[in-house]
């Protein structure tokens, strides 16, 4: 059995027409609600990482008047402890209370400022917690008033700036993603025709 001719050559000897290419329309409205939210993600993250960050900061263990008596306090054990003074005029020293032995002090290395409901302070001492349970004497030593000495977590560079970096680039590059989906969708929502409406 002989299979069917092929049909003749289009006149002329121009190639048949190509099927008409289907009608793209207007993208999802979710894709902005994509976008958008997004961008709100980012901003929350900033903002919590940033909160996050100024809290880790801005804790202490205690607060301490340089007035010459003796305070027992207790201190966090997790990593040495930084010393904070309102007055350049101060004088401190320690001693571990379970073990009766005086606590090394060093000087910090670095500017450390801080300012909080307290007052103004800058570090100027730090030291390693021991047992967690230190006597802290502080004197006054231009004959002031007696100022405040405050008793913190020794700030962890590393951290710090891992924060930061955390806080600028995974914001940053949120944001962004969620701003090239809002505009790429915004102009294809302009050059193309809406849906029919079941498709």
């Amino acid at each position: 059995m002989s299979s069917a001719a092929p049909p003749p050559p289009p006149p002329g000897g121009y190639p048949a027409a190509y099927p008409a290419r289907p009608q793209k329309y207007r993208p999802s409205g979710w894709w902005f609600v994509l976008g958008s939210g997004l961008v709100v993600l980012a901003i929350g993250i900033a903002v919590g990482v940033f909160v996050w960050l100024l809290a880790a900061f801005l804790d202490f263990d205690a607060i301490v008047d340089a007035d010459g008596q003796p305070h027992n306090v207790t201190v966090g054990t997790d990593r040495d402890r930084m010393l904070w003074t309102d007055s350049t005029a101060q004088s401190c020293r320690l001693i571990d209370l379970d073990s009766g032995e005086p606590i090394p002090l060093h000087r910090v290395s670095g500017d450390f400022s801080r300012s909080d409901s307290h007052g103004d302070f800058e570090g100027f001492l730090r030291f390693s917690p021991g047992s967690g349970h230190v006597v802290i004497t502080c004197v006054q030593t231009d004959g002031s008033s007696p100022g405040s000495v405050l008793i913190g977590p020794m700030p962890r560079i590393g951290s710090l700036v891992a924060g930061v970096l955390i806080a600028i680039l995974v914001p940053a590059l949120l944001g962004l993603a969620g701003l090239v989906i809002i505009i790429v969708n915004g102009i294809l929502w302009s050059t193309r025709q809406p849906r029919p409406k079941g498709v």
